[in-house]
């Protein structure tokens, strides 16, 4: 085994206010509509969806998106990836720039067996892949088009509803997919994002009240993934050799982009400037994998 003593990094949420957005589509009868819902045509398998998706009323305007209408599409149970996309489109082409690279979309699930990806212009261009934090709430999903679209022109974005690409591929039942508020920015925090002040910041996994303050939820990634709080196992290390530590058990299934913990904090802690601007962390990893953290 091989000891890491300490990785420090720059923590990347640099906090920065907007002052530039540009609403797309609220799709509200007389409001903001420049992106459309593609028409019906061969871009979804109509078996695998109950109904055209299109315009319908807001279930849940208790939330954080209070509008009264968004676009919903509905999956049958077990729906597999193909055939299961949906289609918008500006009604003029949007060129990414510095002032307009994060996009910004409300987006609700009823269920989230699996995850769900934004492309641009196609499937193989994908900045977004993944879940929302909770089953049936709206959440505000932010997308950066500036690290791989910047200076190019935006003709569709497309969803791909349930990445059923990994095991397992069945199982779970009907699920509602609910889009809204549509809007580009130069401010890549959420717009329905809790602000929290890090001051204290700290997770040693010693004390769980403590652990609870910062962390909304551990996401292990895959099904097969897991994670526990574990008294360090080794002991004889120079550095850290007491107390407690965050072990991962990583499926030998898990795909790339499955393989370690996401920890979701419970609010967005401004960073940088005159505030700290870097994260350490311990890790300790096995010989042999170096390379792959």
């Amino acid at each position: 085994m091989r000891r890491i003593n300490s990785i420090i990094f720059l923590f990347l949420m640099v906090f920065n206010f907007s002052t530039y957005s540009q609403l797309l589509s609220d799709f509200e009868t007389g409001g903001t509509n420049n992106i459309v819902v593609n028409g019906a045509g061969t871009w979804y398998d109509g078996n695998l969806f109950n109904g055209v998706p299109g315009l319908v009323a807001n279930p849940d305007v208790t939330g954080v998106n209070k509008t009264a209408t968004c676009v919903q599409a509905i999956n049958v149970k077990n729906a597999d990836w193909w055939g299961n996309f949906i289609f918008f489109t500006p009604k003029t082409p949007i060129t990414i720039t510095q002032q307009n690279r994060y996009l910004k979309i409300m987006c609700y699930r009823s269920i989230q067996p699996k995850n769900f990806s934004i492309g641009i212009n196609g499937t193989e261009s994908t900045p977004f892949v993944g879940k929302l934090m909770q089953d049936g709430v709206w959440e505000d999903v932010v997308v950066d088009l500036g690290v791989n679209f910047m200076n190019t022109k935006v003709n569709f974005i497309e969803m791909v509803l349930s990445n059923n690409w990994d095991e397992p591929r069945s199982g779970w039942g009907e699920a509602k997919y609910l889009f809204d508020q549509f809007e580009l920015s130069d401010n890549s925090q959420q717009r329905t994002k809790n602000i929290i002040d890090g001051a204290g910041f700290k997770l040693n996994f010693e004390d769980e009240n403590e652990t609870n303050r910062w962390i909304l939820k551990i996401d292990n990634q895959y099904a097969g993934n897991s994670n526990e709080s574990v008294a360090n196992p080794f002991t004889q290390s120079v550095v850290n050799s007491k107390g407690k530590v965050l072990k991962f058990n990583k499926s030998s299934l898990a795909f790339n982009w499955q393989q370690g913990p996401k920890i979701e904090l419970k609010g967005a802690i401004p960073v940088g400037g005159t505030l700290p601007g870097y994260l350490h962390s311990m890790v300790y990893i096995p010989v042999g994998q170096i390379g792959t953290v």
